[in-house]
């Protein structure tokens, strides 16, 4: 994880009231976390902190994409994902931790960014992985596959169709 330390944010000298912090997510972030479903992908990341006296607000605005399989016609995408999430940080015992709250020892000097970021983008990731590619010039569309799925829905089932459309699916 040493390739993550620039997505410290330093407490240590922070004044009160609003900072931001812009980062990268790009596939060399994500090779740091081996179980990541993210292999390639580019996100901007925005973090407002508003630091108060006893508490920390961390709100993260991420846009970008990840590379994947549309789950419709199987063919190459750039999945869009926007996302937003505000974490509060407390001093306390970092055990104490949820979803909503993180707590950082008193003396913490600075917040690692990197496991919030990567959660944050994990969570935006819908179950199923289709988008309106129709409005792209360049449609990364499978057509053949999407032929055979109008077909289906019109109701000419057949196995020589079936047939078909094995036979026309690059693997």
């Amino acid at each position: 994880m040493d390739n993550l330390k620039h997505f410290l944010l330093p407490l240590s000298g922070m004044k009160n009231g609003i900072h931001t912090f812009v980062f990268t997510l790009d596939e060399n972030f994500f090779k740091e976390f081996e179980e990541s479903l993210i292999k390639k992908g580019f996100f901007d990341v925005k973090v407002e902190v508003d630091k108060r006296n006893n508490l920390i607000i961390l709100h993260s605005n991420i846009k970008g994409y990840m590379e994947t399989n549309c789950d419709r016609c199987l063919a190459d995408i750039k999945l869009p994902l926007e996302t937003e999430s505000t974490v509060h940080v407390k001093t306390g015992n970092p055990e104490e931790s949820d979803d909503e709250i993180l707590f950082i020892e008193e003396e913490a000097t600075s917040i690692h960014m990197a496991t919030l970021l990567y959660e944050c983008v994990h969570v935006a990731i819908p179950m199923i992985k289709v988008y309106d590619c129709y409005a792209e010039e360049v449609k990364p569309c499978n057509v053949d596959v999407l032929k055979h799925l109008n077909w289906e829905s019109s109701g000419e089932k057949t196995n020589d169709n079936l047939d078909n459309l094995f036979s026309s699916i690059k693997i």
